[in-house]
């Protein structure tokens, strides 16, 4: 039947054919691009409130999934479900300072000016000095020698038995005086244990000779452990009575 129709009829007819073909594929693709318009509208738009939500770090984020679709183009979303997120914290990382070295001052024993004067721990307990001095003879006439003997003795004190040094009168408005020489020790401040005691005993002879007749009265003075922590002064006279 188809080749009974002329051919301009033919012709025709497939040009509308081809219209109606057209038209029908461009309304199809025009449906199928509303329809993946919407998709991507429903999955941007939870992607979208996912993003702006974690802008805001330690709160919780929401996630939606699509229901319904009114139109053509226009979505409507509901929650789902909600997920609590932590964003670790970043604390300042803090580094303690170095201790400081600090020197602790030692004055036990010290040569440091730093610890004050010198003092003894314990405390030392001195005990005194004795002297006695004796004549012979013992009425010497003028022009006459006189040996006076004088003993010193200290329990705590040393006394140096080759040296008697202090101070010796013997009446006569003349006086002789010796004065110790101290060893350099170094210097001492602060607390220093004492030395221990070391007894003195010694006996010094003197002579003299009085040119006149008369009363005179001989004097004799030191200081045992002159030089020491134990520091003992001690002093004796004698009166003697000179004939002519």
């Amino acid at each position: 039947m188809e080749d009974e129709l002329p051919p301009e009829l033919r012709s025709r007819r497939q040009a509308i054919y081809e219209q109606v073909t057209r038209r029908g594929r461009a309304r199809r693709y025009r449906r199928l691009g509303a329809v993946t318009v919407a998709v991507a509208l429903l999955m941007t738009v939870p992607l979208a409130a996912v993003a702006v939500t974690r802008a805001d770090r330690g709160q919780r984020v929401s996630t939606f999934d699509p229901s319904t679709t009114s139109a053509l183009g226009s979505t409507s979303t509901t929650p789902s479900s909600t997920v609590a997120t932590t964003v670790p914290s970043t604390a300042p990382i803090t580094t303690a300072p170095p201790s400081s070295t600090t020197t602790t001052l030692v004055c036990r024993n010290s040569t440091n000016p730093a610890c004050g004067p010198l003092s003894y721990d314990p405390p030392i307990t001195n005990q005194a000095a004795t002297l006695a001095a004796t004549a012979a003879p013992a009425t010497p006439a003028a022009g006459e020698i006189v040996t006076f003997t004088v003993h010193a003795s200290d329990p705590d004190s040393f006394i140096d038995p080759n040296v008697f040094c202090g101070q010796i009168s013997f009446g006569e408005g003349n006086t002789t005086v010796c004065k110790a020489a101290c060893a350099a020790t170094g210097p001492q401040y602060g607390p220093w244990a004492p030395p221990p005691p070391k007894p003195g005993d010694a006996t010094f002879t003197f002579t003299h000779t009085y040119p006149r007749a008369g009363t005179y009265t001989a004097q004799f003075s030191f200081t045992a452990e002159d030089c020491g922590p134990r520091p003992s002064p001690a002093s004796t006279s004698i009166t003697l009575h000179i004939a002519s």
